[in-house]
């Protein structure tokens, strides 16, 4: 397979499901899509959060971090440090699941712009997760071909519609978001401290991904 996880710790976890088709019929509802309203069920809301920001972060040895093709120290860059004595430099593993959330701008904007200052560093914000996506999907690059249908229950729809429950073999997702909890790296994000080159003295935080704002769900 020419694409996949580099050198990833949660590797041990991955296992497949049997092949099925997806839930991605234009109307049809899931644990992460409830019907359409103005609002969103609380248990979507919940769905989201557990395999998103709800998510713990990951403990990784300075060996582990280098073999992702990343520095420890890159000029004025450096991974940030878990300050709990114990050594490693956190991670996280569900960040392309929590950028899923800004499309629903009017509805998780207002939060998070209370959280985080200003609409300038939410546009950056939502630009930086929409083009991540982009570059995930594109890795993968999904080549399973979407067919047409034509129902007769609508005879009144001129157009052919594309049939997106389409047939895949996926790795079971509940194993990894088990592992993350339970495997001994698992870290709390209240426990990972400030960023060691933070000055309070100067103005609110540039654009970019801030750990602490991260919401934890009891387990």
């Amino acid at each position: 397979m020419a694409f996949g996880s580099t050198r990833a710790p949660a590797l041990v976890a991955v296992k497949y499901n049997k092949p099925e088709f997806f839930k991605a019929q234009i109307s049809q509802t899931n644990a992460f899509r409830g019907p359409n309203s103005e609002r969103p069920p609380k248990e979507v809301d919940e769905a989201w959060t557990n395999v998103g920001i709800g998510m713990p972060g990951l403990r990784l040895s300075g060996e582990e971090v280098e073999s992702l093709g990343k520095k420890l120290v890159d000029g004025t860059e450096s991974q940030h440090p878990i300050p709990d004595g114990k050594g490693g430099y956190i991670a996280m593993l569900e960040d392309e699941l929590r950028k899923a959330l800004f499309y629903n701008w009017d509805y998780y904007s207002a939060d998070y712009l209370a959280d985080n200052g200003t609409t300038s560093f939410i546009q950056v914000h939502h630009d930086h997760c929409v083009d991540a996506l982009r570059m995930s999907l594109m890795c993968s690059a999904d080549v399973t071909p979407v067919t047409f249908i034509d129902d007769s229950a609508v005879p009144q729809r001129r157009n052919s519609l594309p049939d997106f429950s389409t047939k895949h073999t996926c790795r079971n997702f509940d194993e990894i978001v088990n592992w993350s909890w339970e495997n001994e790296r698992a870290m709390m994000w209240e426990d990972v401290g400030d960023a060691t080159t933070w000055d309070p003295t100067l103005a609110k935080q540039e654009a970019g991904h801030s750990h602490g704002s991260h919401k934890q769900n009891d387990r």
